[in-house]
């Protein structure tokens, strides 16, 4: 009997939005790879972040897919930190959006909410405090620090990604 009362419509729907995602996803992989000067086909891209949320739904958390991710496109990129640069980025960007849309919702609700005042006051503090870092490290404030890291290789190439990024300016409006 409630099978005969299944919105049917409605699950064609939400199947077609969890499949959009995907390629979604993927554009927004590409964007980043662009971002680092880097490019790859977005079909090739979709089908490689399918596959890794299919091994993502293996493990504890969705860093299996993402290390998949890296792994089949290290050797096609050069430098190869870029592969990782970009999941990085394409993670970071998609966390910055759900805080925003968070945000957003407490907006909606936060005189009647104290954990929705609370959280938007912790997404506004850590604003300000990424905000700050940021400006420290574009203005040199932090040339100290990056002294003392420079012998170490993983810093010289995380600095040189980190200048591609840099570099990029208005070509971050689509993420």
């Amino acid at each position: 009997h409630q099978l005969s009362q299944f919105q049917w419509w409605a699950l064609g729907i939400a199947t077609a939005g969890y499949a959009l995602q995907f390629f979604i996803s993927g554009w927004k992989w590409q964007c980043a790879l662009r971002l680092l000067g880097r490019e790859l086909p977005l079909l090739f891209l979709v089908r490689l972040y399918c596959i890794g949320h299919f091994v993502g739904q293996f493990l504890p958390s969705a860093l299996g897919g993402d290390a998949y991710r890296i792994f089949r496109t290290v050797t096609l990129v050069q430098p190869r930190s870029r592969a990782i640069s970009a999941v990085v980025v394409d993670r970071v960007t998609g966390f910055a959006v759900l805080l925003l849309l968070g945000a957003a919702g407490a907006l909606t609700i936060g005189r009647e909410s104290v954990i929705a005042q609370s959280y938007l006051l912790l997404v506004g503090f850590g604003t300000v405090a990424a905000g700050l870092v940021l400006l420290l490290m574009h203005s040199g404030h932090l040339h100290w620090l990056a002294a003392r890291l420079m012998p170490f290789k993983w810093f010289q190439t995380l600095r040189e990604d980190y200048r591609q990024l840099e570099m990029a300016r208005g070509r971050w409006l689509p993420l």
